[in-house]
C-alpha cells in the first residue's frame, strides 16, 4: 500500500505509471465497480502555524487489487496542502472494498476519487 504524486501527467501518457495502470481495469470495463466495505473518513488537517489549510480539491486515482485492498493510491492532482494529500493517501491505502468484477469474477480494478474539502467540514 503506497501512496505517489502522479503530478501533472496523465495517465497512459508516458508517466512512470502507466506500466502499471495497464494492469488494472478502469470502471468502464466492469460489470460492477469496486465499493467501500465502510466509509472512508478524512480529517481536514490544522497546519503547523495552528492555522486551519485553505479549502480545494483533489483527484485521487485508487489501484485496488481481486481482493479488495488498495495497492497503491495515486495523487492525480490537488490544490490541498501536502498534510491533506498524505492524510487522504494514508486513508485510502487502509480501505477495504468490494472489488471490481467483470461477470462474477474479481479482478484488478482503478476507481477514481475526488475529494473536496472545506475548513470546519
Amino acid at each position: 500500500m503506497a501512496g505517489s504524486s502522479f503530478g501533472d501527467d496523465v495517465p497512459g501518457s508516458g508517466n512512470a505509471f502507466a506500466w502499471l495502470l495497464n494492469e488494472y481495469h478502469e470502471c468502464a470495463e466492469l460489470t460492477q465497480g469496486p465499493q467501500p466495505l465502510e466509509p472512508i473518513e478524512l480529517s481536514y488537517p490544522v497546519l503547523a502555524t495552528g492555522e486551519e489549510a485553505p479549502s480545494g480539491a483533489m483527484r485521487l486515482r485508487l489501484l485496488i487489487a481481486e481482493d479488495g485492498t488498495v495497492d497503491r493510491v495515486l495523487v492525480e492532482s490537488s490544490e490541498l496542502p501536502q498534510a491533506f494529500q498524505d492524510e487522504a493517501i494514508m486513508r485510502f491505502s487502509l480501505a477495504r472494498f468490494d472489488p471490481g468484477r467483470i461477470q462474477d469474477a474479481a479482478v484488478k480494478s482503478q476507481l477514481v476519487i475526488e475529494v473536496t474539502a472545506q475548513p470546519g467540514e
